[in-house]
C-alpha cells in the first residue's frame, strides 16, 4: 500500500473509532504522568479536529499547571510555526484552528511538541496528513516529541517511510506507550 492509500484507510478508521472522549481523557491522564511532560515548561500541541484525540484536556491541564501552551499556525509562505495559545482561534485553509496571537516561539524555546497523526507503526514511524509540516519543523527542533493517537490508528506492520520522515520520541495511544530505545 502507498502512503496515500494508508492515509485514506486510516482516516476512515479514525473517524469510525468509538469512545473517543473516554480514550482522549485516558491519553491525557497518561501523558500528564510522563517525565517528558512534567519537565516541560513550554509545550506545543495542536487544536484537535472532531475525529482526532481531543487535545482540549491537555491544553486545560497544562494551563492549570502554569505551562505555556503553543499551537501551530501556517503562514502565507506555507510554513508552520508555533504561537502562544489564545482562546480566540481562527480556522485556516485546512479547517484547523490556529491562535490569533502574534507571540511566536523559536524551536529552541519549546520543550515538548505533542503532534497528531493519521497512523503510526510500532517502530514510531508516522503518517500525517501529507503536507510535511511537522517533518520540516522537526528537522530544526532538538526537544522532545510525543505523537498521540487512538490504538486503532497503530498500523500492524512497518509503514513505508522516507528519509525526511521524523519519528516522535514517544508514541502514545489509549492502550500503549512506545518509546525510543
Amino acid at each position: 500500500m502507498t502512503k496515500n492509500e494508508i492515509r485514506k484507510e486510516y482516516r476512515l478508521i479514525r473517524s469510525n473509532t468509538t469512545h473517543k472522549g473516554e480514550k482522549s481523557l485516558k491519553i491525557c491522564a497518561v501523558l500528564s504522568e510522563l517525565e517528558e511532560y512534567k519537565k516541560a515548561k513550554i509545550i506545543a500541541v495542536y487544536a484537535s479536529l472532531d475525529d482526532e484525540v481531543d487535545t482540549s484536556p491537555i491544553i486545560s491541564n497544562a494551563l492549570k499547571s502554569s505551562k505555556t501552551i503553543l499551537l501551530p499556525k501556517i503562514d502565507s509562505d506555507d510554513k508552520m510555526d508555533f504561537f502562544e495559545f489564545t482562546p480566540e482561534l481562527k480556522e485556516n485553509k485546512f479547517g484547523i484552528k490556529e491562535p490569533d496571537g502574534t507571540k511566536k516561539y523559536a524551536p529552541g524555546e519549546i520543550n515538548l511538541i505533542i503532534m497528531p497523526l493519521v497512523c503510526a507503526d510500532e517502530n514510531r514511524n508516522r503518517i500525517g496528513f501529507g503536507g510535511g509540516y511537522y517533518d520540516r519543523y522537526l528537522s530544526n527542533y532538538q526537544g522532545k516529541t510525543i505523537a498521540i493517537c487512538f490504538d486503532e490508528q497503530i498500523f500492524p506492520v512497518p509503514l513505508p517511510c522516507e528519509e525526511n520522515d521524523i519519528k516522535p520520541d514517544i508514541l502514545l495511544s489509549d492502550k500503549r506507550i512506545i518509546k525510543k530505545d
